[in-house]
């Protein structure tokens, strides 16, 4: 490993001291030589930080050894930034004989106490994911010096060593200038994604640090020296493996992800170097021009990465808001009522709510209740199934124990961190299940997050942030507003930031200053992971169910069932009421008092579909370019021609050389809350596995094989399905001429069984498979051979199927509604928006299930439009 080397000057002045001394072991007497350390900066090139000195305020703590023996620990001595210290935690004095000196410095877990802490043998250090402020990214410098024999001297020069690496990322325009100014450039947000924070150091001659760190998930925020220079930097653990996905850049509301090649010296981070990356910005793209590393001054090398235009990478499922219903469930327990009334919804008793089939079970269960069957709702978005809250699912939205009101003084005050009553929501398995759990257990856990509250405000009005120190870190508002009216209502509004610590306290302290502020946006936006949500006190019955309001408790107030049953006469519930109360709650045979039901998403498992994604039918639209109204066939067998151009105008949200997922925002008449865009080939893949150009799916040769490194597929699931794609390792059975059985994407948490039939026009089937199946040709091989029969092909969101089919509308001869005006009738084209060369672009085509790279002149022929589903 090659490591660059900071000179810092320890300058150990000797003397004589003139006043009394310390005691010190080992018999010395009251003349000895007090050890005085001051800092020189050695002559070399400016830097922002750091590199060569260190900053104003930095700690550095020292032990000492004489012989085996420990001299001194954890002696701390604080830098004035000029080449001294400004102040030291006590005078140490040399022995008669020679020390070992050990000095580091470093955010250190945990924190090293001065004076007390005895030298162990190793550091733990972690990187703040935070480094935007120069203290908090000097701190993330781990140093180190060692050094024997070291005795009494006018002066010793001391060499600190780097031990991390760090990354620059530069900002410049790719149009020079015309797109962006510096200045412009300076304001964007810089990220770098999937760090691990961490490395252990031992303590011994070299700093010894592990030869391999696993790459991580957390989020760093670096440094930026000069608000008007787009230059950002951070430092990370070295030798930590390359993450596949390193770079976020955010400029106008857009976000690209970067994926560099680093050179082959290069394929993990080393100690003591820093890498330069490039980042070349324009109007339609961001990319790096070239990626380097540099042993703390110039290294030749890299490989350029191209066009890669911006794209949303917020997912909104980590947001447990997210999975509540917007309204309450209607009378009849099939719809949802009217937004935003105090009509809404219908009054309960419990056992009733319980058997309208959205509960995991009628007893205690207390984790994430997906019922045995989901069930949908059937004025709900498309490919969604819902289940009644239980206990720990209510706490991910209102945080705490039973009459716990969260806009009470006595609770959640004084803006301390505090750990919050286990939670479950349907995010993953240590959200929906309790951490550590792989399955959904028979006593499930939950998981406690750590959050910090606003103090009491008496306008019913709390702020928090919550979940810290995980990536479903977000911001939270309760507001109960027109209480004891018949509008009274509890707000709840939520929004995903960057991942907050629980020890940072600065943060903490103005993150909680900025969501207070009255122009913060707390919006209902799911694109910038903003959920809001209502609940209306609709008032109760008392011992007779009946539609809400006009019950025996009046509007004012409001709860809420959950699932769970504390005993024989109490069940759970969120509870408002007309003095601004928010709390979850149990009460005295309150089983017999009928409430509303507000239902919960289940975890949608049919999203990991990418067949989920693409439109039921064709676009009809005779109007062509920006600002048409778009609409949809209304049957399989329509369509409208488009040319590739005229296609590009009115659906694409990218350039025609872009291959990866972008949003196109756009809206189809009809469907609400859903937006659209033209796919890519790599959105093509998703649904259509192939090894090479113009390859058949549905011919295969004729017999079961298993195929590895298939082209990587992209559709906008997750971050991992948008952005860094989904290796395609797959198991295909030809069963005939005309049909195709595949397990695709084996070994991944996509794995799925797909058939693709070719009976006069396409038809392509997705089912969710229950158990994930290892990527192997024996492992999917057995399971074809044994559970096939038994999967559930149709359409039919709640099982975890989907169809869709293409029907053959051949070529139009020119742009035309008509179906009828056409040749190649017996084929299906469909375009996507990345062109193979300046004559030419991908297309999706069905003489059996194909994708061709040429033959098809963008200006020559019309094909259908199939649009895809923006995240």
């Amino acid at each position: 490993m090659m490591i660059r080397k900071s000179t810092i000057f320890l300058a150990i002045a000797t003397g004589t001291l003139l006043t009394a001394c310390n005691s010190m072991e080992g018999g010395q007497d009251d003349s000895r030589t007090p050890i005085r350390l001051t800092t020189g900066i050695q002559p070399t090139r400016a830097t922002t930080t750091q590199d060569i000195q260190l900053l104003a305020g930095q700690d550095v703590y020292c032990w000492a050894k004489q012989g085996d023996d420990a001299y001194f620990d954890a002696w701390r001595l604080t830098a004035n930034g000029t080449g001294g210290f400004s102040s030291q935690s006590s005078t140490q004095y040399y022995p008669n004989g020679a020390l070992t000196l050990y000095c580091t410095h470093g955010n250190f877990q945990p924190a090293v106490v001065e004076e007390v802490t005895a030298m162990p043998s190793s550091l733990l250090h972690q990187v703040k994911t935070d480094q935007s402020l120069q203290a908090d990214y000097a701190k993330s410098d781990l140093l180190y010096y060692y050094e024997a024999g070291v005795t009494a001297s006018a002066e010793k020069q001391i060499t600190f060593a780097h031990k991390l690496s760090k990354i620059v990322v530069q900002l410049e325009d790719g149009n020079s200038g015309s797109d962006y100014s510096a200045a412009e450039l300076a304001k964007a947000e810089v990220r770098l994604l999937s760090v691990n924070p961490e490395i252990t150091m031992v303590l011994d001659a070299s700093g010894t640090l592990p030869t391999t760190v696993s790459a991580g998930t957390t989020t760093i925020k670096p440094y930026q020296a000069s608000a008007s220079e787009p230059s950002f930097e951070a430092i990370i653990p070295c030798n930590q493996v390359k993450p596949a996905t390193l770079i976020q850049v955010t400029l106008n509301g857009q976000t690209a992800t970067l994926n560099p090649t680093a050179p082959e010296d290069a394929a993990k981070f080393e100690g003591g170097k820093k890498y330069t990356y490039t980042v070349t910005v324009s109007k339609t793209a961001i990319t790096v021009a070239v990626a380097g590393i540099t042993d703390w001054t110039d290294y030749d090398g890299g490989t350029a990465i191209t066009d890669l235009p911006a794209q949303s990478t917020i997912d909104v499922r980590s947001n447990p808001l997210w999975y509540v219903a917007k309204a309450n469930l209607a009378a009849g327990g099939t719809a949802f009522s009217t937004i935003g009334s105090t009509s809404q919804g219908y009054c309960w008793f419990w056992a009733n709510a319980m058997t309208l089939g959205y509960t995991y079970n009628t007893t205690g269960y207390d984790g994430y209740a997906i019922p045995a069957t989901p069930k949908p709702v059937t004025n709900s978005d498309p490919g969604s199934t819902w289940h009644m809250p239980t206990h720990m699912e209510w706490v991910s939205i209102v945080p705490g124990t039973a009459g716990f009101d969260v806009f009470s003084p006595a609770n959640y005050s004084g803006e301390t961190v505090i750990t919050e009553p286990a939670c479950s929501f349907g995010y993953n398995n240590d959200t929906k299940y309790g951490k550590g759990n792989t399955s959904n257990p028979a006593t499930p856990t939950g998981t406690k997050f750590k959050s910090v509250w606003s103090t009491y405000n008496n306008d019913s009005l709390r702020f928090a942030i919550r979940f810290l120190g995980t990536p479903y870190c977000s911001v939270w508002k309760y507001q109960y507003l027109d209480y004891g009216t018949t509008q009274g209502r509890l707000v709840i509004s939520s929004r995903l930031i960057d991942q907050i610590n629980p020890d940072e306290t600065d943060r903490l302290a103005a993150m909680l200053t900025t969501i207070q502020s009255a122009d913060f946006d707390w919006s209902d936006n799911e694109r910038i992971g903003a959920v809001q949500r209502v609940f209306y006190a609709t008032g109760y019955q008392t011992g007779v169910e009946g539609a809400a309001p006009g019950g025996s408790i009046p509007y004012k107030y409001g709860g809420w069932w959950a699932a769970t049953k504390l005993d024989t006469d109490r069940g759970w519930r969120l509870d408002a009421n007309g003095n601004g109360d928010a709390y979850l709650n149990v009460g005295g045979s309150d089983i017999l008092n009928p409430r509303t039901v507000r239902l919960f998403r289940d975890n949608p498992d049919i999203m990991k579909n990418p067949l989920f994604y693409v439109a039921e039918y064709n676009m009809t639209n005779s109007a062509v370019g920006s600002g048409v109204t778009l609409t949809m066939a209304a049957s399989d067998n329509a369509g409208y021609y488009y040319s590739w151009a005229d296609a590009m105008s009115t659906f694409a949200a990218s350039t025609s050389s872009y291959d990866g997922y972008k949003k196109g925002n756009k809206v189809i008449s009809g469907i609400s809350d859903k937006t659209w865009h033209l796919p890519t080939l790599s959105e093509l893949y998703s649904i259509n596995p192939i090894l090479e150009d113009n390859y058949d799916i549905i011919k295969f040769g004729g017999e079961s094989g298993y195929r590895s490194n298939y082209r990587t597929a992209i559709w906008g699931y997750n971050f991992e399905t948008k952005t860094v794609g989904v290796e395609d390792n797959l198991y295909y059975v030809n069963v005939s001429s005309d049909e195709t059985h595949v397990l695709r994407f084996l070994g991944t948490p996509y794995c799925s069984a797909w058939k693709y039939i070719n009976s006069g026009n396409l038809f392509i089937y997705y089912a969710t498979l229950i158990e994930p199946i290892e990527n192997s040709e024996a492992a999917a091989s057995a399971f074809y051979n044994s559970k096939w029969s038994s999967i559930y092909f149709g359409n039919d969101a709640s099982k975890g199927a989907i169809s869709r089919k293409f029907y053959k509308l051949g070529i139009g001869k020119t742009p035309s509604s008509s179906i009828v005006d056409q040749h190649y009738e017996s084929y299906m084209y469909l375009w996507s928006t990345t062109r193979y060369n300046s004559e030419n672009c991908y297309f999706l085509w069905n003489r059996n299930v194909r994708h061709a790279t040429s033959g098809a002149g963008t200006d020559n022929y019309t094909f259908p439009v199939r649009l895809f589903l923006d995240n």
